[in-house]
């Protein structure tokens, strides 16, 4: 009587896996026919080398060396990238005294130009009495740029006149270490390992780096990539909704602890893909210097670095130039 009891059970359990897996099969079938896929790695810009390597506090950092690569196959000359000792973009600059600082992201690093063509490049071209130093970082918010400042500021003797912070509207996201963000960056790096990131929390205190684990099976079944997507895009959907808030209060904290060494503290809007605000205005209000520099074209087909997405020479010379017009001899602003 018992073993077939057990028969019994043994078969339901193994009628309902079958069920469960055909429903599953089925499932995952139908999602690739609608043209969704595994989780896959991200090529960001084919061809670029790895700039980068892990730190402790800011997720990344850019790692010390001489780079050269194409966008392209039919790029003629690539693209010259020298990253010296301290982690700065070389910027060629002979002046002596307290330097500019730049920061921010790929915009301001140059992501994707030669050495000669970054817009703080463009500026030491335009000031040759204006030291120079490019401590932008690719992938770098608000947070991380902050964070890198201070660091920097740590026993370093030859502190700025001047710092300027490069603004793309998509900081906003990055500083708030969305699920969604997080998952880009772990694409991105596949397979160096998880990517750190440390991100705003509530009423602007910046946490600790978190990362982002890819779910089990993800790298194989469209239909758990799908699932895990959409947590990512459900759990930001909750993040706090104070995202402008947060920025405008973190900026000033920046902006005082500038002040109080006897530097200036600028920004310039670099890209802002908001129709609907206009950052500049945003910041200006808050209190904030913000360099006024004509709109440009970007992202126009012929403003982009061909085989890359990101702003090339051109725009770059225009941002170069405004930065120039804007600051005085004397480090001041005009």
């Amino acid at each position: 009587m018992e073993n077939a009891v057990w028969r019994g059970l043994s078969f339901s359990v193994l009628l309902t896996l079958a069920g469960v897996t055909f429903a599953l099969l089925v499932a995952e079938g139908i999602v690739r026919a609608i043209g969704l896929a595994p989780w896959t790695p991200l090529v960001v810009s084919p061809g670029a080398p790895v700039m980068t390597e892990a730190d402790a506090k800011l997720g990344w950092r850019n790692r010390p060396g001489q780079y050269l690569y194409k966008t392209r196959p039919d790029q003629p000359n690539g693209i010259h990238v020298l990253v010296d000792p301290d982690g700065g973009r070389f910027t060629r600059s002979a002046a002596q005294g307290q330097p500019v600082w730049f920061l921010g992201g790929s915009f301001t690093f140059g992501w994707a130009v030669d050495d000669a063509q970054p817009f703080p490049q463009v500026f030491a071209d335009a000031r040759p009495d204006r030291p120079v130093k490019n401590y932008a970082v690719p992938g770098y918010g608000t947070v991380q740029s902050y964070l890198a400042y201070q660091q920097r500021m740590v026993n370093n003797p030859a502190r700025p006149a001047d710092v300027v912070y490069g603004f793309i509207e998509r900081h906003v996201e990055r500083n708030r270490g969305g699920r969604q963000w997080l998952a880009t960056l772990t694409r991105a790096a596949w397979p160096r390992g998880p990517i750190r990131l440390p991100y705003l929390g509530a009423g602007a205190g910046i946490e600790p780096p978190r990362s982002y684990r890819i779910w089990p099976l993800a790298r194989f079944s469209a239909l758990v990539n799908l699932v895990q997507n959409s947590y990512d895009r459900e759990a930001d959907r909750h993040l706090p909704d104070d995202a402008q808030a947060s920025l405008l209060a973190l900026l000033n904290r920046w902006r005082r602890e500038v002040e109080q060494t006897g530097s200036r503290f600028h920004m310039i809007v670099l890209y802002d893909e908001n129709r609907f605000m206009d950052y500049g205005q945003v910041f200006r209000r808050a209190g904030l210097d913000v360099i006024a520099c004509a709109p440009t074209r970007y992202p126009a087909v012929d403003t982009q670095v061909p085989g890359d997405h990101h702003p090339n020479a051109g725009i770059h010379r225009l941002w170069g130039g405004c930065v120039a017009r804007a600051l005085t001899a004397e480090g001041g602003k005009e």
